[in-house]
């Protein structure tokens, strides 16, 4: 429930189109804004964990770094060029989760999808 509540206030206060940079919710979460190629305008905004992959050599039992995997986690918004919301949803683990939103030019929303681990579910 608090979560709901969370990602009301959320939409409902950062997705004006008037984001200047990633928003945090709570210590430790870590958000990032992607811009245009002018960047004065913001395309799309989520939070995100990083995973870090190593490969272990079985002989020497050494680590080596292999990649680092930018994980979705929380709350999404993408923008129309006009800087108006086009789509906003949850992730969790990287899997669109809970009821996405999708926008037209006009602000009014013309679909609407719940998800559940990355799958339709309504």
């Amino acid at each position: 429930m608090f979560l709901k509540i969370r990602l009301i206030v959320f939409f409902l206060f950062f997705g004006s189109g008037y984001l200047l940079k990633a928003q945090i919710l709570k210590p430790g979460d870590t958000g990032k804004t992607f811009y245009d190629s002018t960047y004065s305008k913001v395309c799309e905004v989520f939070h995100y964990d990083l995973q870090y992959i190593f490969i272990e050599d079985t002989v020497s039992k050494t680590k080596t770094y292999k990649e680092t995997i930018i994980i979705r986690n929380g709350p999404y918004l993408e923008y129309y060029p006009d800087g108006k919301l086009a789509c906003s949803g949850y992730y969790v683990d990287n899997e669109r989760d809970s009821t996405w939103l999708y926008y037209q030019p006009n602000g009014l929303v013309h679909k609407k999808e719940t998800y559940k681990n990355d799958y339709l579910i309504e």
